[in-house]
């Protein structure tokens, strides 16, 4: 994300502190861009792995799901969330919800990442994934695992035409 599109998320990061919140009987965190900065908007591939290299400056120790608007414009980040398939649309329909997103990438921390083959057990994972997420009407852009050296993006490694090979208009 360069600085002529939106503020750095790193920066913009230092304004306002992610907060404590329950989900599911857990505890993780919430970061909300600052008010009145640029909007920060993932428009491609490249725009979301430099996210989730900044991500790691949060910092982000096992996972992060990050919420978008139907302009893939980033409402919120929510830390180190719960595990399981459902916590996406539990935070989605928890009372008082005061983020309303539509569209998310789900970031794993997989320190083992290695130059072969996508692993089945990651493909089926994104599938369903998906396939859960659609039922409560919010649409996955991507699950990409990732460790500070590296990143997978499951959408682009499993679908040649999928979400970030579609032109999306940038605004100016």
């Amino acid at each position: 994300m360069s600085s002529h599109r939106h503020r750095s998320y790193a920066r913009s990061r230092t304004h306002c502190r992610p907060r404590s919140v329950q989900l599911g009987g857990s505890s993780c965190h919430l970061w909300t861009p600052p008010p009145g900065d640029d909007p920060i908007v993932i428009a491609d591939i490249g725009d979301a792995i430099e996210l989730v290299f900044e991500l790691f400056e949060m910092p982000m120790q096992n996972a992060a799901l990050l919420m978008f608007d139907q302009n893939r414009q980033l409402l919120g980040v929510l830390l180190d969330p719960p595990a399981g398939l459902e916590f996406v649309t539990e935070w989605a329909r928890r009372p008082g919800m005061d983020i309303d997103f539509c569209q998310t990438i789900l970031v794993v921390v997989d320190n083992d990442l290695d130059d072969g083959p996508v692993p089945l057990q990651a493909v089926q994972f994104f599938d369903v994934l998906r396939e859960v997420s659609l039922r409560a009407d919010i649409v996955v852009l991507d699950v990409i695992f990732a460790n500070p050296d590296r990143v997978r993006s499951m959408a682009f490694a499993t679908d040649d035409h999928g979400v970030w090979t579609n032109e999306f208009p940038r605004a100016s």
